[in-house]
Parts: C-alpha cells; structure tokens; sequence
C-alpha cells in the first residue's frame, strides 16, 4: 500500500483502509452490558422515582444535631459527677447548717469552735479551697477583699469574735442566738456571688 500526503480524506478511503468489524447482536450486547433495559424517556423516570416524604427530610436532618445533643449532655452531666468542686460547691449550704445543728449536741467546750468550723468549711466549699484558709478573722479579711457587702462582713465577724470569746470565756447562755446567727451568715453568704 502507498501512501500520499492529502489535504482531505475521503470517507470511501477509510472504508477500504479498514478491516470490518463482525457483526454482533444485540442479545450479545444486551447479556453483557445490561444497558438496554434502561428508561431515557422523562415520564417514565418521573413515574418510578420514589415520593420524597416528610421522614425523609426530617431524619437525615435532625439525626446529627440530635446524636450532637445527647453526647454533649451525656459528657456535661458524667464531668458534673465526676467534679469535686461542683460537688462541694453545691452541698455548701446544706453541709454547714448540718454542722451547725450537729455542733448544738457537742459539749460547750466544743460547741463554738465547730460553729466557727462550720462557716470556714462553708466558705471553702464555696470556693473548692481548704478550710484553714477561712478560720477566724482570715474569713473575714476575705470577704472585705471580695467586696462583700459591710453588713454581712460585720455579722459575720461578731460570730467569730463571739464563738472565740465563748469557747475560752465559757459564755454559755448564747447558745441559741450564736446558732441563729451563723444559719444567717450562711444564707446571706448563699446569695452573694464570690
């Protein structure tokens, strides 16, 4: 075969050029693509394409930002157990006025130092530090950096200058109104925010 530089080539020449492909069938095709059954037609597509509901958009829709919900609850609530400082912080009030009730069973010789004790360990559970921290006029001394009001600072140290001078002195006949006067000191304390 010789072969020439053209500028058109005729349809004829690549017939001829060309080897002829057999012939197949269509059931041949048919069994090995499986394309013949597909629709084209838009009527036809539009008659078997499934109805859209409101589950179908609800679900996938609020499937993540609930599963998001749950797992954020579910951690918020197992680190509330898990903490200790939320924990005291919580029970603060409760704890204190236990002990207080508790400290009118003690001996009087007692009896003050745990009133006092009572109100230090309120304050340190309020605020996750140790009681130590809060035992007679360092309570006080914090509460005037904290800018609490002059009112419950004053009630709150005539208590602890009070329960001193009853527990070396052995005033006995305040019982009562010293245990009055600390279920106060706490409930206020309860309201302010340190």
């Amino acid at each position: 075969m010789l072969v020439k530089a053209a500028e058109q080539l005729d349809a004829d020449d690549l017939s001829v050029a060309m080897p002829q492909a057999p012939e197949r069938t269509d059931a041949n095709l048919e069994a090995r693509d499986g394309l013949r059954g597909n629709r084209t037609a838009e009527r036809e597509l539009l008659a078997i394409t499934p109805r859209v509901t409101l589950a179908h958009v609800l679900i996938p829709t609020l499937a993540g930002p609930a599963i998001f919900l749950v797992t954020w609850i579910s951690l918020t609530l197992a680190r509330a157990r898990g903490d200790d400082a939320v924990r005291r912080r919580r029970g603060a009030l409760r704890s204190a006025e236990r002990r207080i009730n508790n400290a009118r069973r003690l001996p009087p010789t007692a009896r003050f130092g745990e009133i006092e004790a009572s109100l230090a360990s309120y304050l340190a559970d309020r605020l996750n530090e140790p009681p130590a921290r809060f035992l007679g006029r360092g309570a006080v001394d914090f509460l005037e950096q904290r800018g609490v009001e002059p009112d419950i600072v004053s009630r709150w140290r005539e208590l602890i200058e009070r329960c001193e001078r009853a527990a070396y002195a052995g005033d006995e006949d305040g019982d009562a109104s010293l245990a009055g006067l600390a279920h106060r000191c706490a409930q206020e304390m309860e309201r302010v925010r340190l």
